[in-house]
């Protein structure tokens, strides 16, 4: 790579003639015969030019050296736990949850989802052998702690149309009464038909179909009645045996999309089983078993997410006086006893107003607006009052942790840095390490809990970064093999520490490295290992690159241990309750982001009016969601 000259004459471009120019388009775009992301190799030979070309630059990448004696692995292992809850942990699982009863409605409509869902629950929570799963017949599984009730949708209530959810809380009510007690806990498995790639012919027909939609208000109707609710779609069509000329497929090919097409439909299937468990708040030991050989400590680990809502903009007006919503929910987890024990999941949101088991908590705030108007408060110097209200809220939910939550015991806080860094000033990088300033008008703006007494705050703040313009591309790293030679890996799954140049002093800031996993699952030769897309005719091939979440632990107390409290955090992530891969996240945070993602009405207040079609299109919300404040 030759130096690039500080000046260009007007004609140094002039009768040169360009060279092959290669397509490249980034991850977030589809483009019809044109592969997405750059791949592996394309990183490594940028951080190689800069290493060897870039004398300004070369020497300012941050040094990462592996954490000695802790193992996150990626896929299941002695301390990382797959798969649903064993059938014989689930009692135990449902005492942490404080869930006595859980009853298990599957309003179904059609007989394919009724048998999907049926067969699902007979591998997983055992019912007897007898067991008919005829309508309306409630029948005990899981050892007696879980009733379950088929129900026809007769009615409609979850049906597409433009029913209000208040008439569908009525019908869901009358059908519900005769099973309900009050010493059971609801929890709806609900069919839907939606479809959100099907094809519309223009955006005013597709808002109707949104807007008609059966799963969001009957999704509310089910949290009014104080019942969590999971959806699951109907089958696709089968696989046909024929082109669209006529053709017979090849009985190979076909096959394989039919197997392809049923692991899909079981898998899904299991997995609203495992949200169903999850969605009140019921998890086994595996977030113990994580830890390994690592010191389990009492503690709660609360997760904080807060999100400012797209601005509306009111009709025949060019701007809006009132400031956007914020929605701010936290959870909070610790373990009831050892390593093999299950843990406890509490949750709080300002429209309940206080610590509740996860449960009533997600319903309070599904029942409700998910917008938590910030009006009324007043900011101070240069806050914002999204800031201001997201501080007061949070500070209340830590100043009441010591009497709502099951039992006083140190915290330690896990907030999103990219989305948080202007609520809380101690977040930002230049404050990292810093006492707060003399001048600071309120002390809830520094860091979350800061304002309470010493004794009471919390151990430390986890930020989490996940942003890879801010932490950059790992793209390998180097390994000292047994005769002393230093190699490069392609990848890596490590957890690593921030250290000084020459490796002697660390620094509690970590980054766990991630490889897709499509990337990991693919073929040995798969693109994007050995070349880039600009060495290569495979044009329409797709390309994957490492990942990486940062934990910077900031102690807020003389007795946080910020390795071990670095170390959780990457083991909270790796391990997650219903998911089987790597988060992006700790599990705590990762569940209070669900508490949001997961209202009836959240994708409403994460799109702006003029990015609505495009973000519906692709289906993908994950980059609207986060704004900072």
């Amino acid at each position: 790579m030759p130096p690039f000259p500080e000046h260009l004459a007007d004609d140094t471009l002039a009768g040169t003639a360009p060279g092959p120019v290669w397509a490249v388009a980034p991850a977030s775009v589809r483009t019809p015969g044109l592969g997405r992301g750059h791949g592996m190799e394309f990183f490594r030979r940028i951080e190689e030019a800069i290493d060897t070309r870039c004398e300004k630059y070369s020497h300012r990448s941050p040094v990462f050296i592996e954490v000695p004696g802790i193992k996150v692995p990626p896929t299941e292992s002695g301390s990382r736990v797959s798969g649903p809850i064993p059938l014989e942990r689930i009692p135990a699982a449902l005492d942490a949850a404080g869930v006595g009863t859980l009853l298990v409605p599957v309003l179904w409509s059609t007989d394919e989802v009724r048998a999907r869902v049926k067969a699902a629950i007979a591998a997983q929570w055992g019912p007897d052998e007898g067991w008919a799963a005829a309508d309306g017949g409630a029948e005990l599984v899981a050892g007696g702690r879980i009733e379950v009730v088929f129900l026809e949708d007769k009615a409609g209530a979850l049906g597409h149309g433009p029913r209000t959810s208040a008439e569908r809380e009525r019908a869901l009510a009358q059908m519900l009464a005769p099973y309900t007690r009050e010493d059971t806990l609801v929890a709806a498995i609900c069919e839907t038909d939606w479809d959100p790639d099907r094809w519309y012919p223009s955006i005013e027909a597709r808002r109707k179909a949104e807007d008609e939609d059966g799963k969001w208000p009957s999704k509310q109707a089910l949290a009014r009645l104080a019942a969590t609710s999971q959806y699951i779609k109907q089958a696709p069509p089968p696989v046909p045996t024929h082109t669209r000329e006529g053709k017979p497929y090849n009985e190979k090919y076909r096959a394989k999309k039919v197997a392809s097409r049923q692991s899909g439909l079981d898998s899904s299937t299991s997995n609203v089983l495992r949200e169903i468990l999850s969605g009140v708040g019921a998890t086994d030991h595996r977030l113990g078993a994580a830890f390994g050989k690592l010191p389990l400590e009492n503690w709660w680990h609360i997760g904080i997410h807060v999100r400012r809502h797209a601005q509306r903009r009111t009709p025949g007006k060019r701007r809006t006086t009132e400031p956007a919503p914020i929605t701010a929910t936290l959870t909070a987890m610790r373990p009831t006893g050892g390593k093999d024990s299950p843990w406890q999941v509490w949750a709080y949101s300002p429209q309940a107003g206080r610590w509740q088991s996860h449960s009533p908590a997600t319903t309070a705030l599904h029942a409700a607006d998910l917008a938590w108007d910030v009006s009324g408060y007043r900011a101070a110097a240069d806050e914002t009052l999204q800031a201001r209200a997201a501080a007061d809220i949070v500070e209340q939910a830590l100043i009441t942790t010591r009497t709502q939550l099951p039992a006083p015991a140190p915290a330690v806080l896990y907030v999103d840095g990219d989305a948080a860094e202007y609520i809380w000033a101690g977040l930002t990088d230049e404050a990292l390490g810093q006492n707060p300033p003399p001048g600071l008008s309120r002390p809830a703006s520094w860091l979350p809990g800061h304002s309470l007494p010493r004794a009471q705050r919390p151990l430390a703040t986890v930020r989490v970064i996940s942003d890879l313009e801010r932490i950059g591309r790992p793209t390998g790293a180097h390994m000292r093999t047994g005769e002393g030679i230093w190699r490069s890996t392609d990848t890596t799954n490590s957890l690593f520490q921030l250290a000084a140049d020459d490796g002697a002093v660390t620094y509690p800031d970590l980054l766990l490295v991630n490889v897709p996993r499509t990337w990991a699952a693919g073929p040995a030769g798969r693109f994007g290992k050995d070349e880039t897309r600009f060495d290569s005719s495979s044009q329409s091939k797709i390309g994957y690159a490492h990942t990486a979440t940062r934990f910077t632990v900031i102690a807020q107390s003389p007795d946080a241990d910020c390795e071990l409290i670095g170390a959780a955090a990457a083991v909270l992530t790796n391990q997650g309750i219903t998911s089987d891969v790597r988060q992006s996240a700790p599990t705590p945070l990762h569940f209070a982001r669900r508490m949001d993602s997961t209202h009836p009405y959240y994708r409403r207040t994460a799109e702006s009016i003029e990015d609505a079609p495009e973000v519906t299109e692709s289906g993908n919300t994950t980059q609207a969601e986060t704004a900072t404040l």
